[in-house]
């Protein structure tokens, strides 16, 4: 991709009115560009390439409404992996910019959580990394977080949570206790959830 057609690529970024998401998408094209002009030219050899690459890239941000925060730590997790690779592909690319970077990671919270919620120590809104975690198991169910292993998961978990992350905005997490039937001392409560944790790390 020539110099000409990455400056056309983000072409009114600069104008007051311009879409603030394509203006943020030409900046990953020029951000990925300085760091890899070899692969960035050859996947996106022409102007036509470009510009379906920042609108489509546009669109995903703006549907997710990614802040140019997230977008710079993305792009230095990029950075950071090297490589001649840069992740072109823009379901790859927003992987990167998410604010749940990590769906395995996401997933342990959300297991933790739930073993909780299940002796009644429901976690507070703000225990949550983003609420986005709390509504993905929430939505798969806090039976099958509580009781699956990551393997288990690693395929529906993953697709449940980029749902999520679509709506752009999230509800406050709940929190949530037992029926009055199933609560124990809090002394049990304690004891069992120590087995359970215990039990999750593989101890």
């Amino acid at each position: 991709m020539s110099e000409h057609a990455l400056v056309q690529s983000g072409a009114g970024c600069s104008a007051p009115q311009a879409d603030p998401f394509r203006q943020l998408s030409g900046y990953v094209l020029m951000r990925l560009t300085a760091w890899w002009p070899g692969k960035v030219g050859r996947e996106l050899a022409d102007e036509r390439a470009s510009k379906l690459f920042v609108r489509a890239l546009a669109e995903a941000l703006a549907g997710r409404q990614v802040s140019r925060e997230l977008v710079e730590a993305g792009l230095q997790r990029i950075q950071a992996e090297g490589g001649e690779w840069p992740p072109l592909e823009v379901p790859r690319l927003m992987r990167y910019f998410s604010p749940v970077p990590d769906y395995q990671a996401a997933f342990a919270e959300a297991q933790n959580h739930a073993v909780a919620r299940h002796y009644g120590e429901g976690a507070t809104p703000d225990s949550w990394s983003h609420p986005a975690v709390y509504w993905a198991a929430d939505r798969l169910g806090w039976f099958e977080v509580r009781n699956s292993t990551w393997e288990q998961v690693k395929r529906r978990w993953p697709m449940v949570l980029e749902e999520v992350l679509a709506w752009g905005a999230w509800p406050v997490p709940r929190k949530a206790l037992p029926a009055e039937s199933k609560l124990q001392t809090r002394a049990v409560q304690q004891a069992e959830l120590a087995k359970i944790r215990a039990m999750l790390a593989g101890k």
